[in-house]
């Protein structure tokens, strides 16, 4: 193959082939080269001179490094199998000597790794436990303490609920092969499931437990290995099934079952954490979690010296202070040479494997001016405390900072909903200046938003009981649709950061509660969005007069979508027609043959309207089905600049709105129809609009001359002079996403008028 000098492409995925012939060289027109799933367990070093490679695929290898030659060339690394765009696939690829996030999220920091004087082994792993509470977790982590040994009293089993996050340290290995493994025991309470997302990464093993002879054991094991797969979906996790009494648990648990669905499960054991000899918890629970760590964790794994100094140093002043600050961790970096461009990454990098807190980048992954380095327990403790003691002060979710200053700033209560409460680190009192790097950390992983400058929702402080609005048809609303999205897990943390994101994208967020929340556009529409006992999202949107559903419907589903997209979620969609559930797949098919859906009674229903409620003509030409899910490509925003004096784009909107004031929803007249901005001058100065208006900015849209197609309306002269009543810096974003729903048709009716 070798004396193959035009060959371009080589497949040789799934092969038994173990090593790569040096004659390969000779393919100096080699492009692409699929390598996944085979034998091989070393690349060769003149692997990344191969002059003409654009594209590799290593999925499903394990190695013990990148040559440093591939590392090198500049081609990207990617998670992803396209097969059309240059990179290395490292898709499942495990890397015995280094850390593969560096190649997939810190490529700057590849070239350090190959200094090879002064490479070290990490000797260290993040292991957590997750579960549920009463579980056994703090028990379990308490007897690898005490090396395995179980209470004489097995009363003293009952260990208190963990409060927040507890990080214990416990030493493992002999001699050289000797390693620390840092346990990370996280309560199980539900509130506390918000945390999730700012310390679960990729860079840390799980296990997760489960109780037998408790109420669908196998179903709790289900949702916490979602869990881990909806943050961290290529760690590696061992189920420890805690058997109660004399059940040995196997009955309680589809083994078969949950490691089709989750490869991710390294091993599954079975043992007490209660009852279990000595010995035997030695043998079946403390062995395999030490060796899935010392397997899988970062202990073999080098980085350079430089690092690990720079680690030290940063864990040693946090003890004294519990954070630093910018410039402070600089000049640790600048002690050990580590350039300034590369000190964000580095620090990126130190957050992923738990080293410290920071929220140091802006929305466009620039360094801030001004950052902290938060310690992680003294952080944990922190948001422990606002979001449990915080259910005191909160009204709908929202809490005050004045409020949690006054917390976090004064010893924590002894009692919380008339149940005992400690925090983490109960003797940790925090001082006023302090309180604002605890927020910025929770506002950027979203656990938060600020509402105004004074005031912060908190989705999980949210009250628990429905609201009797809820549960009510509004007064004054004729129509009504109704939509499910069905998850096969459906985590609180979907409503949540739903809530956050439409607060964020100046939707008008009306009500508030833990599993809930309403919209309100002005009188045109009201929307319920509620999560149902059988893991499903129902949207219900009431509309007045001629409005449809679909305009604010699209704005909704999108900011649903980054949501899964951002967990890992695939739900199933339905459309309602009153007790009839029609999947979103059957009606799409149905609406573009012109073709009819059935209920379950055999009665006919036309696709094309059901459709028409939610989705405009435009998008579902554009939606398709994958893996049994529907995609809707992202509207990517574009402006088309044209001047509202043009007689050709007056007929052509007064066409594209079919003669309808999308204000009121009243016929037009054409001889005294306005062309109206919908984004007006006086809204450019409106503080809550700032971000919107970044927005715009970013994509093009310039500020002082609004003449756009996607910022007009045909309008009647009346709704255009008090559009003020209908359009504020809450709704603005709806009113624009109606005109890019037009703006093809626009487009369309524009150019045939020309």
């Amino acid at each position: 193959m070798g004396r193959l000098v035009n060959l371009r492409e080589i497949g040789l995925g799934g092969t038994k082939i173990s090593e790569l012939p040096e004659s390969l060289r000779g393919c100096s027109k080699l492009e692409k080269l699929y390598l996944w799933d085979t034998g091989i367990t070393l690349l060769p070093e003149w692997i990344g001179e191969l002059p003409a490679l654009q594209y590799l695929n290593l999925r499903g290898l394990k190695l013990p490094a990148i040559p440093e030659s591939l590392a090198l060339r500049g081609l990207p690394f990617i998670d992803e199998e396209s097969g059309t765009k240059p990179g290395v696939v490292l898709k499942d690829v495990i890397l015995t000597e280094q850390d593969k996030s560096i190649f997939l999220e810190h490529p700057e920091l590849i070239p350090t790794l190959y200094q090879k004087k002064d490479l070290v082994p990490v000797r260290e792993c993040r292991v957590i436990f997750l579960g549920n509470g009463e579980s056994g977790k703090s028990y379990t982590i308490k007897r690898f303490r005490s090396e395995g040994k179980k209470e004489a009293d097995e009363k003293t089993y009952q260990t208190s609920e963990t409060p927040g996050v507890e990080i214990l340290d416990y030493p493992a290995g002999e001699g050289k092969e000797r390693f620390t493994i840092h346990f990370w025991d996280f309560g199980g309470q539900q509130l506390l499931h918000s945390m999730h997302r700012c310390f679960l990464t990729e860079n840390a093993c799980y296990v997760v437990t489960v109780k037998t002879r408790e109420t669908k054991a196998n179903d709790r094991a289900r949702f916490w290995l979602r869990n881990v797969r909806a943050f961290a979906p290529h760690s590696p996790i061992l189920l420890f099934v805690n058997c109660w009494e004399d059940d040995d648990g196997r009955r309680s648990i589809d083994e078969p079952g949950l490691r089709k669905e989750f490869p991710m499960i390294q091993n599954v054991v079975y043992c007490s954490a209660k009852r279990a000899e000595d010995g035997d918890f030695r043998k079946n629970v403390m062995d395999p979690v030490i060796g899935l760590a010392a397997a899988s964790g970062g202990v073999r794994k080098k980085v350079p010296g430089q690092w690990v100094r720079v680690r030290r140093a940063i864990e040693a002043e946090s003890k004294k202070n519990n954070y630093l600050d910018k410039q402070r961790y600089h000049e640790l970096c600048a002690k050990n040479k580590i350039e300034n461009e590369q000190a964000p990454e580095l620090l990126s990098f130190f957050n992923e494997l738990g080293v410290c807190f920071s929220y140091h980048r802006d929305a466009e992954k620039k360094e801030l001016a001004a950052y902290k380095l938060l310690r992680p327990v003294w952080l944990t403790n922190a948001i422990y405390a606002v979001i449990v003691e915080g259910r005191v002060h909160a009204k709908e979710g929202r809490i005050s900072r004045d409020e949690i200053r006054e917390m976090l700033c004064n010893p924590a209560r002894e009692t919380v909903d008339g149940k005992p409460y400690r925090r983490t680190v109960p003797e940790l009192i925090y001082q006023p200046e302090e309180c604002p790097f605890i927020l910025d950390v929770a506002i950027a992983h979203d656990l938060c938003y600020p509402v105004d400058d004074r005031t912060l929702f908190f989705p999980a402080l949210c009250d628990t009981d429905s609201p009797q609005e809820a549960l009510d048809a509004p007064e004054g609303y004729g129509q009504h649709v109704s939509y499910l999205l069905r998850y096969a897990y459906l985590p609180d943390s979907v409503l949540h950061q739903l809530m956050i994101r439409c607060m964020r994208n100046r939707l008008s967020v009306e009500k508030c509660w833990l599993r809930g929340m309403i919209l309100y556009v002005w009188k045109l529409h009201k929307v319920f969005v509620r999560m149902t006992d059988d893991e499903t999202l129902r949207i219900d949107v009431w509309s007045t007069g001629e409005h449809k559903a679909h305009a604010l419907f699209w704005t909704l589903r999108r900011l649903i979508e980054e949501v899964n997209r951002k967990l890992n979620l695939s739900p199933k969609e339905f459309i309602l027609d009153g007790t009839n559930q029609f999947p979103l797949g059957a009606v799409l098919g149905a609406a573009r043959g012109n073709t009819e859906v059935y209920d379950e009674n055999g009665e006919p229903h036309n696709a094309r309207k059901l459709l028409g409620e939610f989705y405009e003509k435009s998008f579902t030409q554009t939606m398709r089905i994958e893996n049994g899910a529907i995609v809707i490509p992202i509207r990517q925003r574009e402006y088309h600049r044209h001047p509202k004096s043009d007689p050709a784009l007056r007929r052509a909107l007064y066409e594209a709105y079919n003669g309808i004031c999308p204000y009121c929803g009243n016929p037009l007249d054409y001889s005294d129809m306005q062309v109206d901005h919908i984004l007006a001058a006086k809204y450019r100065e409106v503080p809550a609009l700032q971000e919107y208006l970044r927005y715009l900015a970013s994509g093009g849209f310039d500020l002082e001359k609004p003449d756009y197609i996607e910022n007009y309306f045909p309008a009647h002269p009346h709704c255009n002079r008090n559009k003020s009543n209908r359009i504020d810096e809450y709704n603005l974003p709806y009113w624009h996403d109606i005109a890019a729903q037009h703006t093809q048709r626009v487009l369309e009716q524009l150019e045939k008028h020309k």
